[in-house]
């Protein structure tokens, strides 16, 4: 559950970086099918995955604002690119106090789901 904000393409590193600063939790994860059909947590950090999304750009980005998946609700920021056959997560919690802010900076609108 969740509310999804669209964002510009060109604004989608800039708002990864800084929500990695905000954020209280950050993983990055790759699946590599030949070894594994799960993700695997892995030591690479967010800056070296951004550093393929910016030879590979985003294969998928979300932006949410989650509610009654946890006990509180919270951002989450989503990122998943590609480089030679391995796909590369990165997954972001912030605060939802957070919201506001990305709203306006980013200029974050609403997506609209299933139409």
């Amino acid at each position: 559950m969740g509310v999804f904000y669209d964002i510009e393409k060109s604004s989608r590193l800039s708002l990864v970086r800084e929500a990695a600063e905000k954020a209280y939790k950050t993983s990055t994860y790759k699946l590599e099918c030949s070894i594994s059909a799960r993700r695997q947590l892995i030591d690479k950090t967010i800056h070296e995955i951004l550093d393929i999304t910016t030879r590979a750009n985003f294969n998928h980005f979300v932006f949410v604002m989650r509610d009654g998946f946890q006990e509180d609700d919270y951002i989450e920021v989503a990122v998943r690119t590609e480089e030679a056959g391995i796909d590369y997560f990165i997954i972001i919690e912030m605060n939802k106090d957070n919201l506001d802010h990305f709203i306006d900076k980013y200029n974050l609108a609403q997506a609209k789901r299933g139409e």
